[in-house]
This record gives structure tokens, sequence and C-alpha cells, in this order.
């Protein structure tokens, strides 16, 4: 693998480049003539790595289990975004390999490039500390452990851990909609879009931090990249706007003119009822109830640091005041799931 390693303080290499979130980072970020990006995948051939080079990407292959790779991949680097992939199979198959191996290799082969500077790690709060070990969320677990172990490391000048909210994106995906009660997709036997969840919160329904990645996630994340050392070990929430389950069944109702409503159900255990790879949302709500909807830990949940890190990158891109908006839960509604006509 030949990669030019010319000194450039604003080149940016992103371990996920191909998934939601390192995606959303690398169209905000060539839109600043400031950065470069560099792209790592396993497959540069792959149909999604191959738009990242129409786009001007510098796309390079590495696997995230070899050092040695991730090494050469972040030669002459002057910041990474790492993203690793929670819902990989491989954490189930009896392998005994887990997330924080991957992220802790991933860190190792970053830092012995030399170069790299600054870190932003797509992160969690952890479950069990915020809970007092009453529940654990084996993602958020391994991300946070990642997290800690970048920040002993000492290796970077400056660690900034993402906590993305909730995927507006989720209620894009077919596939997903009989786990939420058939909404959006699936009306029930009255007629309706039922959206179906454990309660979000100990004593009522709470608002939900949701994020819109494609739109938003980039941004913010571009913002921290323009002033790493004031995010320096600070978790970062990143929200578009945060609205209660029901919030979210009026507003569908309201933009789309389809019937739906919300029900909540009895218990965590009956979410996805049956489907081992749901345990870890069931744990997710059981998490939300305990702590009444800390899932950033003691960070401020609502949009107001990722509206200031969205205005100012968009800013920094040439982008205008409109563009600097977060996007609402309405208006992602009416651009996503509008009924055909």
């Amino acid at each position: 693998m030949t990669i030019d390693t010319t000194a450039n303080p604003h080149l940016v290499v992103i371990y996920g480049a191909t998934g939601s979130q390192g995606g959303s980072l690398v169209r905000s970020l060539i839109r600043n003539p400031n950065f470069r990006v560099r792209a790592i995948t396993r497959n540069p051939s792959s149909q999604s790595a191959q738009q990242l080079s129409q786009l001007g990407v510098d796309v390079v292959q590495a696997d995230g289990w070899k050092k040695e790779q991730i090494t050469a991949a972040c030669q002459g680097a002057w910041a990474a975004f790492v993203n690793t992939n929670s819902e990989d199979p491989i954490w189930h198959n009896g392998s005994g390999v887990t997330e924080f191996d991957l992220g802790r290799t991933i860190i190792d082969g970053i830092i012995a490039a030399g170069s790299v500077r600054h870190l932003v790690y797509s992160s969690a709060a952890s479950t069990s500390a915020y809970s007092k070990g009453r529940v654990r969320a084996q993602a958020a677990e391994m991300k946070s452990q990642i997290e800690r172990y970048a920040l002993d490391s000492q290796g970077f000048e400056t660690v900034c851990p993402i906590h993305p909210g909730f995927y507006m994106e989720l209620f894009t995906i077919k596939e997903l909609a009989p786990l939420f009660g058939g909404f959006p997709f699936m009306p029930d036997a009255e007629g309706f879009l039922t959206l179906r969840t454990p309660q979000w919160g100990a004593d009522g329904p709470m608002p939900v931090p949701w994020v819109a990645i494609r739109e938003d996630f980039g941004d913010i994340v571009h913002g921290v990249l323009l002033d790493p050392h004031r995010y320096h070990a600070t978790a970062v929430p990143v929200v578009s706007d945060p609205r209660s389950y029901p919030e979210v069944t009026e507003i569908f109702q309201s933009v789309t003119g389809q019937k739906a409503r919300y029900e909540c159900l009895n218990s965590c255990e009956e979410f996805g009822k049956g489907i081992p790879e749901m345990e870890d949302l069931r744990r997710l709500f059981q998490f939300g109830q305990l702590t009444n909807a800390k899932y950033f830990g003691d960070a401020d949940p609502s949009a107001a640091l990722s509206a200031e890190l969205k205005a100012r990158a968009v800013e920094a891109r040439g982008g205008g005041a409109a563009d600097q908006q977060l996007l609402s839960f309405p208006k992602w509604v009416a651009g996503n799931l509008m009924p055909a006509i």
C-alpha cells in the first residue's frame, strides 16, 4: 500500500468511513478546503468505497485487527475519527474477541503512526457506572472502555469522546418496523401505525436524544475538529432534536397525515422478546428507566452544544445561515417518511 505522507496539519483519517457516521463526516470535511480526508476501509473495491473515491477522498485499505496496517494508513495524519461497529456478528459467534480488543488494536496502530495529534472516538456513557452496576449494555460498556483506553494511553494531545444519540434513520429500516409495533410501515388491525416501546425515563416519557446522522452528525464532529483542545476528555452529545416517543407519533401523524399512535410496553423484556440481538436495546431502555434517561451520563442531553458545533462547521465550509440549523424531527419526517403518492 502506497500512501502520500506529505505533511499536512489538516489531514483527517476516518476509520469507518463507509458507515453512516464516517460517511457523514467525510461529506462535511471535504467541503472545507482546510481539511483533507483519508478513508480507511477493508474493501477499497466496494461500491461505497468507490463512491468516496469519486468525491476526491484518499481511500486506503486496512484491517482494524492488524495494527501495522492501521499504522501505515495513518501516516502523516493530523487527526483521526474512529467508529467501531457494535453490531458486528463476531462479538456473538463464540470467538471470545470483543469490541474492546478491536478498539485497542486500532488505537495502538494510530499512536504508532506518530503524527496523529487528535482523536475523536464515537463512544457511549458506561451504563454500568451510571446505574451503579444494576444494568449493563454490552455495546456501551465496550465503547466506554475503548474511550478510557485512548485517554489513558497519553498518545494524543486531545481525545474527544463523541456520544451519538438515537438514530432517526432507524425508522427508515423496514425490517425493524415489527420491533417497533409496525411503525412507520405496517398498520395494525385498527389501521394505526403504532409505535410500541418500553418507557424512556423513570416517571414518565422523557425526550429521546434523536440525531439525524446523515444531515447533522458530520458537521457536529467537524465542529469539534475546528477546536479540538476545547473538547479534550469532554463527552460531546450529538443530538438534533430531543423528542419523546409520544411526540414522535404526534409529529409523524401531523406531517404525513397517516393515523399513528404510541403504546408503552409494560416491561423492557417485552421489546424484541425472543430475539437475542435485541438484548442491548432492552438493557438501554432499562438503563433509561433506572437513571431517568441519563443516556449521556452527566452531559447535557439538550441539542445546545450540537447546534453550536454545527453552526461553526457550516460557516467554516462556506454554508449559509439556513444550513447552520440542526434538522428538526418534523423536517426529517417530511424528508424521509412521507408516503409514496
